[in-house]
């Protein structure tokens, strides 16, 4: 089920409402949600502010993902360094690229293999 189904499901005369306040007409009253979605095609932002102002559960949904009741936290104040580790690019500030260490470490290693096998070539000889 979608937004659109489960709010004119728990509501439709407020659903007609809205359609009406944009200047429609509902024609099919058994489809008050795919009317919605139609609503949101045609006219934009200003139908979903009006359709989500109307959602079952907005003050169940706001009052959960209320600002004030997230966790502030500041990982220079850690004190354990494990918790510190977990947040990690909290800021933003990317970490220097690990790619560029392994593909120096690669580099390494095949150009010491080549050595390896140029100095048995030679030894044979």
């Amino acid at each position: 089920m979608n937004v659109y189904d489960y709010i004119a499901d728990s509501n439709p005369y407020v659903a007609k409402e809205i359609i009406n306040s944009f200047g429609y007409n509902v024609v099919d009253k058994q489809n008050m949600g795919k009317n919605l979605k139609s609503l949101v095609a045609n006219e934009g932002e200003s139908a979903l502010k009006m359709v989500l102002d109307n959602h079952p559960d907005k003050d169940v949904i706001l009052e959960l993902y209320k600002e004030d009741s997230k966790p502030k936290i500041d990982c220079g104040s850690c004190k354990d360094k494990r918790i510190a580790e977990k947040f990690l690019n909290a800021d933003g500030f990317a970490e220097p690229n690990n790619a560029k260490t392994v593909e120096s470490n690669f580099s390494v290693v095949f150009l010491a293999g080549i050595v390896v096998l140029a100095f048995a070539i030679v030894s044979k000889k």
